[in-house]
């Protein structure tokens, strides 16, 4: 049965499955081990946060691959709907764990615009669905894709072979 093109609903949800894909992260370049200083009083060397960062999102990479693609290209707009909430909800939880990593120093700046563009994610995935608009729904997507494309940049900047 092909796509209903006409149905905003189905338009939203396949965005929505496809926006959230995207900021699970898709794995990016390894740039070698970074120069790090000891670890004092929860800061993180650039090694053990890149260690770290990607445990968080190989986890939930592996609970969004355990939902299945079948879910998410479902016909079914409320099963559809419900993937792509729990989706949601991983990455949420994803953003949180990472956000608590404390950096080193010299990188703390760009970890946290880092994070906030994972947050802007997420906020452009409630946006999307929430639409009701084909016209600020394309808007709010090509904005995510902006988004998602400067944070994996930054990512790989920061040596995520994972989280980028």
């Amino acid at each position: 049965m092909p796509l209903n093109r006409s149905n905003p609903l189905k338009l939203a949800s396949i965005a929505l499955a496809v926006l959230a894909l995207a900021i699970v992260g898709c794995g990016g370049s390894d740039s070698g081990e970074k120069d790090d200083s000891a670890s004092t009083s929860g800061t993180l060397t650039e090694t053990e946060l890149i260690s770290k960062a990607d445990e968080i999102c190989q986890d939930t990479k592996d609970k969004v691959s355990a939902i299945g693609p079948a879910a998410l290209e479902s016909k079914d707009p409320e099963k559809m709907k419900s993937a792509t909430d729990e989706i949601e909800d991983l990455n949420e939880q994803k953003v949180e764990s990472l956000q608590e990593l404390v950096p080193p120093a010299e990188i703390a700046s760009d970890y946290k615009t880092w994070t906030a563009g994972l947050e802007k994610s997420i906020e452009l995935l409630d946006e999307i669905e929430s639409s009701s608009s084909t016209a600020k729904m394309k808007e709010l997507q090509d904005e995510a894709v902006d988004v998602a494309t400067k944070t994996q940049e930054l990512g790989v900047k920061l040596g995520f072979t994972v989280c980028a």
